[in-house]
């Protein structure tokens, strides 16, 4: 598995899981409860369409009250709930709009309301540009091609987060850049549209700090929310970074990978 997210696919007030290998497949485990978790029918799932997944974003994108899976890949395909944990396979392939270039891939994925409508919109880690696009959807399950914030070409963004980071209402989209060793904040407008690049405040996540994904949240219990990166190597280590509300962050702390003895 590439990427794994938590979410309730049968409706039955357990949480299932739902991941994405490197391929086309996507695979729905139902859980019990307990801890266990069993396969569901039909799983794994064939996204069809593009190869080499990525990541994976949930959410009920038709609006029908079933949670549906979006997998990001060489293209990024929708495959419909069918509240019993299945997902409806192949899929709907999108966007229609501009094509990746030649052998680049769609990095990272998140669901969230990016624009002033109730509907589940995309954001999407283009890895050509290595920028965040968003994708407005309708609440029928189709999504349009919105805008394109680059997150400083050249950065190796690889991952992405999204939450208000300088607490004006509105979502913003952060960057985990791993050649630059940084994090990019590209401000949302709440309208579906994030700042270009020359806005970008940029945030390093230390001298090793290669970042390869990140994550937003309340860290320290203040209400703000703060910045959790996993680093590459030589590092392989987390960063973590404390808001202060206007979308600024303080300087990051790096926290070691645990070392583990090994078996003789």
């Amino acid at each position: 598995m590439v990427a794994l997210e938590a979410g309730d696919l049968d409706n039955d007030g357990v949480l299932d899981l739902v991941g994405v290998t490197d391929g086309q497949r996507v695979h729905a485990l139902v859980g019990d409860g307990a801890g266990g978790f069993t396969a569901a029918t039909g799983s794994p799932f064939s996204s069809g369409g593009g190869v080499n997944g990525q990541d994976l974003a949930l959410g009920d994108f038709n609006g029908d009250g079933d949670l549906d899976a979006v997998r990001a890949a060489t293209d990024l395909t929708l495959l419909l709930g069918d509240g019993s944990g299945s997902l409806v396979a192949p899929g709907t392939s999108f966007p229609s709009g501009p094509a990746l270039p030649p052998n680049e891939i769609y990095l990272g994925l998140a669901a969230a309301r990016m624009d002033a409508d109730a509907d589940l919109d995309l954001v999407a880690m283009d890895g050509g540009n290595y920028g965040a696009r968003v994708f407005p959807g309708d609440g029928a399950g189709a999504f349009a091609v919105g805008d394109y914030g680059s997150a400083r070409p050249g950065n190796e963004a690889e991952d992405i987060a999204v939450g208000d980071v300088n607490g004006d209402g509105k979502l913003d989209v952060l960057t985990a850049n791993s050649s630059t060793r940084n994090v990019s904040v590209l401000v949302g407008d709440g309208a579906g549209n994030l700042a270009d690049a020359s806005a970008a405040a940029v945030f390093p996540t230390g001298a090793d700090g290669r970042a390869r994904a990140v994550d937003v949240g309340d860290l320290n219990g203040d209400g703000r929310l703060d910045v959790v990166t996993a680093n590459g190597s030589p590092a392989d280590s987390v960063s973590v970074l404390l808001g202060n509300a206007a979308g600024q962050f303080a300087t990051a702390t790096a926290i070691p990978r645990e070392e583990r003895p090994r078996p003789t």
